[in-house]
């Protein structure tokens, strides 16, 4: 026993001297470079979602192609993923501060392994909660950001964690349009669309509790309707006003 625990302490001993070593990266990749790449994101993330998703649902998006609709899918889907990286480059500036005051430097393997085990906890939660046709391809997904923290830890190259990311990130894309389908076909999201004629194109608790909303682009809103078990593309247009039921309010002794 007591040698199995001294065997234990040497490995943890090795491990935070590997996790110490200086670890300086290589090929570094320019801010300018870094500025190009992640504006040429927001158009292909749209690019590739928009289709993917409405794929799924057999409506060719392109017939209702607008330019504005990458910008605003890409505002929609990742405005709680910026809002979370913000947040922990905060810390993570806060923490590289406090080792710069100590005289100290944070190794960068220690910052990828936090990284990959953050990576690690998110992936098994997604995973579990997703659906079983996709579980595989998350899983192949997160492995891949996996590898490539570890390719980073031991070859150092910048440039090549830089495009790995963006690609896996594009490929994210797809994955989360299919997902998103899925959940909207499965939900079936419903409230109330009143044409300018007056006739309800949607209607919460109507008669055709079958129809409900799928998405809109720039200038039109797609409804499922199950009585013709079609897809129906509106002109936002010929649409008079849309009704949001009042959620109950977590103020609310009830």
């Amino acid at each position: 026993m007591q040698k199995s625990l001294s065997r234990i302490g040497k490995k943890l001993f090795q491990l935070a001297n590997w996790l110490n070593e200086d670890h300086k990266p290589k090929r570094k990749i320019s801010f300018s470079n870094l500025i190009k790449i992640l504006a040429l994101l927001i158009p292909l993330y749209g690019i590739l979602y928009l289709p993917m998703f409405y794929k799924h649902f057999n409506v060719n998006y392109f017939l209702y192609f607008n330019p504005l609709d990458f910008l605003r899918i890409f505002y929609y889907n990742n405005v709680s993923v910026l809002l979370l990286i913000l947040a922990l480059s905060f810390f993570g500036l806060h923490l590289l501060a406090v080792y710069r005051n100590g005289n100290k430097k944070l190794p960068l393997r220690l910052i990828f392994l936090i990284i990959s085990f953050f990576q690690i906890s998110v992936g098994c939660i997604i995973i579990y909660n997703t659906h079983n046709h996709l579980r595989s391809d998350f899983i192949l997904l997160f492995a891949l950001m996996i590898s490539i923290n570890v390719h980073f830890v031991y070859f150092k190259y910048v440039d090549l964690l830089v495009s790995a990311y963006a690609f896996i990130y594009l490929l994210g894309a797809l994955l989360f349009a299919k997902y998103q389908a899925i959940e909207i076909e499965i939900h079936k999201p419903s409230f109330d669309i009143v044409m300018k004629d007056g006739t309800y194109l949607l209607q919460k608790g109507g008669k055709d509790t079958c129809n409900y909303f799928v998405g809109n682009v720039t200038n039109y809103v797609f409804i499922f309707d199950g009585s013709l078990h079609k897809m129906r593309a509106v002109p936002i247009e010929d649409i008079k006003e849309i009704r949001f039921a009042k959620g109950n309010s977590f103020l609310s002794k009830k």
